[in-house]
């Protein structure tokens, strides 16, 4: 597959970057990850790593005034073929995502929400799963 952009879209606190994180979390324990580059924050985290030869970016903070265009921008000139990253469901947000389109498809995932604690803590669980089996798909592992 070409380079593509996984993008969570959700409004604020709706769980986008506890998912994003726990994507990571996923690949880690069902994968052999080659970490090149790692920043792990105290809310948020980003990382580059190899995985079946592909070069992913994981990016969990998805906020304006983030460093999310920042980061978008390492990965691009890194060379990451796979791109996941939240976002905000309109605005700055979006159009740094956009603006990657080409080279990258973008595949937008919309954050799921429910209105129990329970409830939000498996829409993050089931939305992490999804995009975790998109990375693997992406890279040739499903």
């Amino acid at each position: 597959m070409s380079k593509a952009v996984i993008a969570l879209r959700g409004v604020g606190d709706s769980g986008k970057s506890t998912t994003i994180k726990m994507v990571y979390s996923l690949l880690s324990e069902e994968c052999k990850l080659q970490i090149l580059e790692e920043y792990d924050g105290v809310v948020d985290q980003w990382v580059i790593f190899k995985l079946n030869g592909k070069k992913v970016g994981i990016e969990s903070q998805g906020d304006p005034g983030s460093r999310l265009e920042r980061t978008l921008r390492h990965f691009k000139d890194e060379g990451c073929d796979i791109i996941v990253c939240a976002t905000r469901t309109r605005g700055k947000t979006n159009e740094w995502v956009t603006a990657l389109d080409p080279p990258y498809s973008i595949l937008w995932e919309q954050k799921t929400r429910a209105d129990t604690p329970f409830g939000h803590a498996r829409c993050n669980k089931s939305d992490a799963r999804k995009i975790t089996d998109k990375v693997k798909a992406n890279v040739g592992l499903i």
